[in-house]
């Protein structure tokens, strides 16, 4: 019984791939014959936009951990108590201008480009982004930067890294901070029950297969860009053209969405494993926790903020109204405010 199962697992799992990959190949050939060889092509970017070099979000920096170099920006005084910023998809350090600005007058603000993003090392294979070398970068890049302990902040892929860090490094976190992103184990498990959430998540069937999501996003000049930060009205009035520059400057060069796909492409053997997580015990998170959540998430179900919420011994949750999944970077205002009364112990 066990063996077929897994093998109607495995079906189900490349089928849905293969599926979403000929329907992208579809769309991609007529926008090809109606558009012509444009559809291909990527505007040539060999400056960064002024943006991402304002001394007003901080300093660039490096920092060589065991096996990667990354990239960082650092902002505010060095003495004070350190918050570390960790990017989604499809992002980089940059996802974090607001919060640098609004931080460094009370925090040493670093904002990481994590592996295979941005300036950072992008070392080659599906086994180089494992969970467990994502979390082990952060414990190294704290300790690199000579702290015991942190804030933790993160959205997305980064919230999902770092709830396992502060999971298995509780005593490196001093306050967890996610947004928008569900805790790992509940979402492995949420997935298995939710079509609403199996259809939302589509796009992780689709970017398994090997060179063609690559390319796909590249395609239209890093279309993926437009689709990620403008397809709503709310993104429109708060992310200006240089804005989008700089996310296209920086995604935009061959190969820059291989090492963040391998995210995702590590992420398939959880969503398999998931299916079989109902009776599993999930360790809870021991660290305060704040979760802001835009409401307006088109990727992620809103169910999993309570179920994540579940699974912490203290947490606190502050929805945002109209806020899309790229919560910090469309609401900033009000998710700097939600930050501050966290980190100040203003919150019931």
């Amino acid at each position: 019984m066990g063996v077929w199962m897994l093998l109607l697992k495995l079906a189900l799992f490349y089928g849905l791939c293969t599926f979403y990959g000929i329907v992208a190949l579809v769309k991609l050939f007529f926008q090809v014959v109606f558009n012509g060889r444009t559809t291909l092509e990527v505007k040539a970017r060999p400056n960064p936009p002024n943006c991402l070099n304002d001394p007003n979000l901080g300093r660039h920096n490096y920092i060589k951990l065991k096996d990667v170099k990354l990239h960082y920006v650092e902002t505010g005084d060095r003495s004070k108590s350190l918050i570390v910023c960790l990017h989604g998809f499809p992002e980089f350090w940059y996802s974090w201008r607001h919060q640098l600005q609004e931080f460094k007058k009370d925090f040493w603000v670093v904002a990481v480009d994590m592996r295979g993003y941005g300036d950072s090392d992008k070392p080659t294979g599906v086994g180089s982004y494992t969970s467990e070398k994502l979390v082990g970068d952060i414990e190294e890049l704290v300790s690199a930067l000579g702290r015991k302990s942190c804030v933790v902040m993160a959205h997305d892929w980064g919230a999902f890294v770092a709830w396992q860090f502060a999971t298995k490094y509780p005593e490196m976190v001093d306050r967890l901070i996610v947004m928008n992103g569900p805790h790992p184990a509940v979402f492995h498990r949420y997935i298995a029950s939710s079509l609403r959430q199996f259809y939302k998540s589509w796009y992780t069937f689709f970017v398994q297969i090997p060179f063609l999501p690559e390319f796909v996003f590249r395609s239209n000049d890093v279309s993926l860009i437009n689709r990620s930060f403008l397809s709503h009205p709310k993104n429109k009035l708060t992310f200006c053209e240089h804005d989008i520059e700089a996310y296209k400057y920086t995604f935009g060069s061959k190969g820059a969405f291989t090492g963040p796909l391998h995210y995702y492409r590590n992420i398939g053997k959880f969503l398999l494993d998931g299916l079989d997580t109902n009776t599993s015990i999930i360790s809870k998170v021991k660290v305060p926790v704040l979760i802001i959540w835009g409401t307006e998430d088109k990727y992620l179900c809103k169910e999993l903020v309570q179920m994540s919420s579940d699974v912490c011994e203290q947490c606190t949750v502050r929805m945002v109204k109209g806020a899309t999944h790229f919560v910090q970077q469309d609401s900033p205002r009000i998710v700097n405010q939600h930050v501050h009364e966290f980190l100040k112990g203003k919150v019931n």
